[in-house]
């Protein structure tokens, strides 16, 4: 069996967690200086001063619009930050599926996740005789294919963000990080790989290997062996400390995502 360093989507779920408390604390200050400016200005519309009645006026004005803007989550569920929350929980259950079917990986594989570096955060790093792969996880429902453009498509439509690019910067920065340290040369696979969606791909797209998770294990152990056991043995060590350390090149733990 693989051994297993990490814990797949904890990151996603402290970002999710940090930025649900920032967002209720905004909203609370937008309620509360809003309400204060309502109430300030309401005292001053009857004021005999023309200016001071107008400049009031505004004031209540922009007031209300600051409270409402506050009020957003119980006007509607899209501005909740609950709903962005649930947006990372589901992330971080993705993340937490593919750690369980790297689970089935053999002896001879090490498996990190949730590791943080100058990049964003790598959400799995798979190591073993059959080189090293990065592993990019969404957790996307729908239909995955490939559009007449060459593009990544979800239902029909382009990801919000550039996925395949995403893969690349991180497969790549790995690369030149190993090679940096080691001084060695070493190939780093991108998989992108969903939890959740029906996947149509069937050929690497620009490069990029798209996947369903459960094809995962098999992709990487029926390629043909490249690494030595001591290269594995030093790129292993190498993710390890990686890992411990939490940040590389000024980036600290702290990023996540679907």
């Amino acid at each position: 069996m693989a051994e297993h360093f990490g814990r797949a989507g904890h990151s996603a779920k402290e970002r999710g967690r940090r930025l649900s408390i920032r967002a209720y604390a905004i909203l609370l200050a937008y309620v509360i200086l809003g309400g204060l400016g309502a109430w300030f200005s309401w005292h001053w519309v009857h004021s005999n001063n023309v200016l001071v009645r107008y400049g009031s006026y505004i004031l209540l004005c922009i007031s209300l619009g600051v409270f409402i803007a506050g009020c957003l989550p119980v006007l509607n569920d899209k501005y909740d930050p609950e709903t962005w929350l649930s947006a990372f929980d589901r992330g971080a259950k993705g993340e937490e599926t593919v750690q369980r079917w790297l689970a089935s990986l053999p002896d001879g594989y090490s498996v990190f996740h949730d590791i943080e570096c100058a990049v964003g955060n790598l959400d799995h790093v798979v190591i073993g005789p059959t080189g090293v792969f990065v592993i990019e996880t969404k957790s996307h429902s729908g239909q995955v294919d490939v559009d007449m453009n060459g593009r990544l498509v979800r239902n029909g439509r382009p990801f919000e963000k550039d996925l395949i690019k995403q893969s690349w910067r991180e497969a790549l920065w790995l690369r030149d990080w190993i090679q940096g340290r080691l001084g060695i040369e070493v190939r780093v696979y991108p998989l992108l790989v969903f939890s959740r969606a029906f996947v149509l791909v069937r050929r690497p797209v620009n490069g990029v290997t798209v996947l369903p998770g459960k094809w995962l294990v098999d992709h990487i152990v029926k390629r043909k062996p490249e690494l030595t056991a001591e290269r594995v043995q030093s790129i292993r060590s190498l993710l390890l400390e990686l890992l411990v350390s939490g940040q590389v090149g000024g980036a600290v733990a702290g990023h996540g995502s679907e």
